[in-house]
């Protein structure tokens, strides 16, 4: 429709996901069958990333959008597709296999594995939450009428409130642009507790528990200038080889004290459906992005794992060519 194709189904012309509703039982797996025969063509060697596509006002969540990103010099950016996780295997992945996985790429930009920590569901909403459903129900049938809430107090009851739901690894780029950080993150809790809700981890991180941190200090993520003249991307062999680290501060912030030496970003392993999801965290430099990217799957290759980018696409660039398949509204 207009500037974008739109796919119509030959099978189920009246159904109502084809016509009416957001999303049904067949419209990702056919979305994600074509994207696979348009990467297999145009981007073989090319980045798949499963991103949040359109949110729209008056849905509860946002569509999705499945990205292909490749590098306009030809050079590879993910080599092997068999460690391309597909969404209808189940691969046994579990949170432990989330902590080695963060483990294991830490090592590979030379960032202390003890910085990885688990996420857990925030148990003491769901326990308010319980609490205010009617005597006669349980939280594993609430008979709630929204269909949303429902399936969630459904699913955090029956997996329990204490279960991992995912590992997190604070990281992000110096403010010189030079190196790769990481340290602890500061908490309330003894535990990272999620924000509510059905997005992956990455999205739930509990950021505004993060110390406190001036306005003028804030590490913001700014863009680059797409009018600039870029230099070609490094390659594959460069990408290999990330510089030495930041020095790591481990030191909680006093009271009244901006704490503006603390990694805010985060990169996330969460395990969904046997399949591990990789969240990327939001990076201002396509460069840094690649170099991540060349650790994942490096790590993938070590320990035998597939797996599904997520999060954070890459950052706007000239240097690299997309397509994405998406849910708009008609």
């Amino acid at each position: 429709m207009g500037g974008e194709p739109t796919f119509v189904s030959i099978d189920d012309p009246d159904g109502a996901e084809w016509n009416t509703a957001a999303l049904g039982p067949d419209k990702r797996r056919l979305s994600a069958e074509l994207f696979q025969r348009m990467r297999k063509r145009y981007a073989p060697l090319g980045l798949v990333h499963f991103g949040q596509g359109k949110w729209y006002p008056g849905e509860q969540l946002p569509r999705w959008s499945l990205n292909c990103y490749w590098r306009r010099d030809g050079v590879p950016i993910w080599h092997n597709s068999a460690l391309i996780a597909d969404e209808q295997e189940d691969y046994g992945a579990d949170g432990e296999l989330a902590g080695r996985f963060l483990a294991s790429v830490a090592e590979r930009l030379k960032i202390p594995t003890r910085f990885v920590f688990a996420a857990y569901e925030d148990n003491f909403y769901y326990l308010w939450r319980e609490g205010t459903l009617p005597q006669n129900v349980s939280a594993e049938d609430s008979r709630l009428e929204e269909p949303l809430e429902r399936a969630r107090l459904r699913k955090v009851f029956s997996q329990g409130l204490d279960k991992v739901i995912g590992q997190v690894l604070p990281l992000a780029r110096t403010a010189k642009g030079d190196q790769w950080q990481s340290g602890r993150w500061y908490l309330r809790d003894e535990h990272c507790r999620l924000v509510p809700g059905d997005s992956p981890l990455g999205y739930r991180l509990p950021l505004g528990s993060q110390p406190w941190v001036k306005a003028a200090e804030y590490p913001f993520i700014h863009p680059q200038d797409p009018n600039q003249d870029f230099p070609s991307l490094p390659d594959t062999m460069q990408l290999n080889r990330p510089d030495a680290p930041a020095e790591a501060v481990e030191r909680e912030p006093k009271i009244d004290e901006s704490a503006d030496w603390l990694t805010r970003t985060a990169f996330c392993a969460e395990a969904r459906e046997g399949r591990l999801y990789l969240f990327m965290p939001p990076l201002e430099r396509v460069e840094d992005y690649l170099e991540l990217v060349t650790a994942i799957e490096a790590t993938a290759q070590e320990l035998h794992c597939p797996v599904l980018l997520e999060g954070y696409e890459p950052p706007s660039d000239p240097r690299l060519s997309n397509f994405r398949i998406t849910l708009i509204r008609a």
